[in-house]
């Protein structure tokens, strides 16, 4: 879609690394996290924390589970796509946020 971006992979948030946040970001003019979980206290949490507390003027946008589990489960697949986390839903989702 000649997005011209940057993806890093955030394999631990414990320590936080928050000064290679703040240097991934400082140019940044948008931030999406994707982790499929919860958003409370997750990797979105944390960069909007970097963000304001150094005033990056960066837009965050976390993609993560919303909704509480009501019981049904499947496959990653089905999980990813009911969640909007799938590569497509991904993909509009940054194509809107870029316009």
């Amino acid at each position: 879609k000649n997005l011209d971006c940057t993806v890093v992979v955030l394999a631990s948030i414990a320590p936080p690394p928050t000064d290679d946040i703040a240097r991934l970001l400082s140019q940044a003019r948008l931030a999406v996290t994707v982790e499929a979980h919860v958003a409370v206290g997750g990797i979105g949490s944390l960069v909007s924390e970097v963000v304001a507390g150094r005033a990056l003027g960066c837009r965050v946008v976390s993609c993560a589970v919303r909704e509480r589990w009501d019981g049904r489960c499947g496959s990653a697949a089905w999980f990813l796509q009911r969640h909007g986390l799938d590569r497509q839903s991904l993909a509009r989702r940054i194509e809107v946020l870029t316009r």
